[in-house]
C-alpha cells in the first residue's frame, strides 16, 4: 500500500490536479503515524482543528487565516464540503 501512496504522491506532482495545479512543494510521501513525528500531519491536525472550531462553534479564528487556500473555480470553493444537520426536535 505505501508503494501505491508513493505512486499517486508523484503523479499529483507531475499532472497535477483537474484544474492543471501541481503540488510543488511536497515535503513527505504520506505515511500512517503519529501526528508528534511528521509535519505534515501537524499540519493536517491544525487544519481540521480550525474546521472543526468553524462549524462546529462558530469560532472562525483559525479557520479565518485558511479560508482562502481551499480550491476555487471563480467564486465556487472546491474541496471542502460542509452538509448541515437538521436539529431534532425534543418529543
Amino acid at each position: 500500500m505505501e508503494n501505491q501512496y508513493q505512486n499517486w504522491s508523484k503523479i499529483y506532482q507531475t499532472l497535477g490536479n483537474q484544474w492543471k495545479d501541481k503540488l510543488n512543494n511536497f515535503a513527505e510521501v504520506p505515511l500512517f503515524l503519529d501526528s508528534k513525528m511528521s509535519r505534515s500531519l501537524q499540519i493536517a491536525d491544525l487544519i481540521a482543528f480550525a474546521l472543526f472550531r468553524n462549524f462546529e462553534y462558530n469560532d472562525d479564528s483559525y479557520y479565518s487565516i485558511i479560508k482562502d487556500c481551499f480550491d476555487k473555480e471563480k467564486s465556487k470553493q472546491h474541496g471542502l464540503y460542509f452538509l448541515k444537520c437538521k436539529e431534532q426536535k425534543n418529543t
